[in-house]
């Protein structure tokens, strides 16, 4: 082939592309005119929802680019139908793969770690949206507005979707209440569980009563020369199978505590484990714990 029909042909190829956009362009204007969006209304409209300038909005008007992912989301605001917007492009069509969305970290405090995040468009240095996606070294994150690394290629946020699953719930009955906090605290940040403390065991065994716990953690030793031995009754007389495990820090000071301890615990089907532990290796007991009754 000549130099000349080469050029021709990616000239055609360019032309068929442009007009393509064009299409789309209209498609979408003509979308939102059906629903009632003026024309001069709708660069502000695409720029708000979808959270990019409007300078942006307008280059996608006049020279293309629009996404599938930008597509679909215009299509499920405006109740249009995606496939009558991308018109059978199959540049569109080949990235039909980002629409249902990737597994982005959820960098927010307070919410779940996890989410599928539909991106949007790459955001102006200018650009300021209530949350932004990052993508480096191909692992995508979800930060606030303004929180998101700086070294990096910013986008908008399309659709953020949560999968609720049930946290699971954890009884704490420790009767030294700064050392409670602090464990429920530990569990807490690691995620996925909820704490209920007591601090008596008359407290737990009349709670028992009206409710019932995933999972439970309870120190021996109680003050005043109590143990824990009536709440780890009452768990088992109500929970045959629930997870129990018991905290203490005496045996290794007290032998007639282990002797007594260890026998009931292995009647009752309770754990042992002694203090100083990390949270996380008590969570991962009672996970375990957890999984195997559910078998």
């Amino acid at each position: 082939m000549s130099n000349f029909s080469q050029h021709e042909t990616f000239l055609r190829q360019e032309t068929d592309l442009d007009e393509e956009d064009d299409r789309v362009s209209q498609r979408i204007r003509d979308l939102l005119s059906k629903r009632g969006v003026p024309i001069h209304k709708q660069g502000s409209e695409l720029s708000s929802f979808l959270g990019v300038a409007r300078s942006t909005i307008h280059r996608k008007f006049k020279n293309g680019g629009w996404s599938a992912a930008e597509l679909r989301a215009v299509a499920e605001r405006w109740r249009g139908d995606l496939e009558e917007l991308l018109g059978g492009s199959e540049t569109e069509a080949g990235a039909t793969a980002a629409l249902a969305g990737v597994t982005a970290e959820v960098m927010i405090p307070g919410m779940p770690s996890t989410a599928q995040l539909v991106p949007g468009p790459e955001l102006e240095a200018d650009d300021a949206c209530d949350l932004v996606a990052v993508n480096p070294a191909g692992q995508w994150g979800v930060y606030t507005g303004g929180s998101e690394p700086h070294d990096t290629a910013r986008y908008s946020v399309l659709k953020l979707v949560f999968t609720a699953t049930p946290r699971l719930k954890i009884a704490l009955l420790e009767d030294d209440r700064l050392a409670a906090d602090a464990l429920a605290e530990e569990l807490v940040e690691l995620g996925g569980v909820v704490v209920q403390k007591f601090h008596r065991a008359e407290d737990l065994i009349s709670a028992l009563k009206s409710r019932r716990f995933d999972a439970y953690v309870v120190d021996w030793l109680l003050g005043g020369g109590a143990t824990a031995e009536s709440a780890i009754l009452a768990i088992r007389e109500q929970q045959k199978n629930a997870p129990v495990v018991v905290t203490t820090g005496a045996m290794a000071l007290q032998a007639d505590t282990e002797q007594q301890l260890i026998p009931f615990c292995e009647r009752h089907r309770a754990g042992i484990i002694e203090k100083k532990f990390r949270a996380a290796v008590l969570l991962a007991h009672l996970r375990r714990d957890l999984l195997n009754t559910s078998r």
